[in-house]
């Protein structure tokens, strides 16, 4: 049997037996993949910081039914930037937990998964504000995955300001940002909405930015 070789974002992981390691991770040709890489938990395994969240890489797999165990992992890029700020750390785990709620295994997307890349990328630039970001990443979410907001609230049509502004995330790219006027008071509209819709579409919230919130 062939290996399977594919790149992705490792969403997330769970520590598995005494030193093997499963790995979630997002693609852009395979959908999520579930993996597991054996040993890596041992004091001198030196792929062990590889399978970490956030961990852009190639992955060569050997495959199997429901769990591909990894051969091989090539770093490509660690987004290490966005690990040395506790606010851009609670919003990528955010973006992380998100695609884990809307990849399912095995089914492709490739398109939210290059949001996903342009998202984290951008991130480490500091281009835009984080809260625009995530409300802009949010509006992709439910595009790719079939759940696009609708112009009315409540049979009653949306406001302006809001409205213009998820038809703008709904038809730019994830880098036109810089591209839109926004109010304070549409943002907060806009991430009231795509919170219910998010919990609607996938039964559940992510956790991950409940600490900002409650501080801020």
């Amino acid at each position: 049997m062939e290996f399977i070789k594919v790149r992705g974002v490792i969403l997330k992981t769970i520590d598995y037996r005494e030193r093997d390691r499963l790995i979630y991770t997002a693609t852009g040709d395979m959908g999520k993949v579930t993996s597991i890489a054996k040993g890596v938990r041992g004091k001198k395994m030196k792929n062990s910081s590889l399978t970490q969240p956030l961990m852009l890489c190639d992955f060569t797999l050997y495959p199997g039914k429901n769990i591909h165990t990894v051969s091989e992992i090539f770093p490509v890029h660690s987004f290490g930037k966005l690990k040395e700020d506790y606010d851009t750390i609670t919003y990528a785990s955010y973006f992380l937990e998100l695609m884990d709620l809307a990849m399912d295994d095995g089914e492709k997307n490739p398109r939210l998964f290059l949001d996903f890349i342009k998202t984290l990328y951008i991130m480490e630039t500091g281009a835009f504000p984080l809260k625009l970001l995530a409300r802009m990443f949010e509006i992709k979410v439910l595009l790719r995955t079939g759940n696009q907001p609708s112009p009315y609230i409540d049979g009653k049509p949306m406001a302006d300001g809001p409205r213009a502004l998820i038809r703008f995330m709904l038809n730019k790219e994830v880098d036109n940002l810089s591209e839109r006027i926004y109010s304070d008071e549409d943002l907060e509209f806009v991430g009231n909405l795509t919170e219910g819709l998010l919990k609607e579409s996938f039964h559940r919230k992510p956790k991950s930015l409940d600490i900002l919130n409650t501080e801020y």
